[in-house]
């Protein structure tokens, strides 16, 4: 069976996004994953996973500008395309999503620091 994550790739690559330098699971340097689909979704993802292991646990939100939060809408929509079922956008993992203008975009850790994505 296909990992999602290719899927998600593939369907990325078929939008018309390219990678040139392979290094990571999505064939992307993390220079090259600005503005990429799917970045701001891995982003997500490990700051949770390190946060998760390190205090064992669940950050308290993200928070996301509004062009951040666009922009995991599009990741959201190429990995529900690649795993063939909806995916809730109002929380990353069961973490829940704030969109704030002035927001660099951050994870909110559970003792309230901010961590940023980027």
């Amino acid at each position: 069976m296909m990992q999602w994550w290719i899927k998600a790739f593939d369907a990325a690559s078929a939008a018309g996004f390219r990678a040139s330098r392979p290094t990571t699971a999505l064939g992307l340097s993390r220079s090259e994953m600005t503005d990429k689909p799917l970045s701001l979704y891995y982003a997500m993802t490990e700051k949770f996973s390190d946060h998760l292991s390190t205090s064992g646990a669940y950050p308290e939100k993200f928070v996301l500008s509004p062009v951040l939060h666009d922009e995991y809408l599009r990741d959201v929509t190429l990995v529900s395309q690649a795993v063939g079922k909806d995916i809730d956008p109002t929380t990353h993992m069961g973490i829940r999503i704030e969109v704030d203008e002035n927001s660099p975009g951050v994870m909110v850790a559970a003792d309230g620091t901010e961590v940023s994505l980027q």
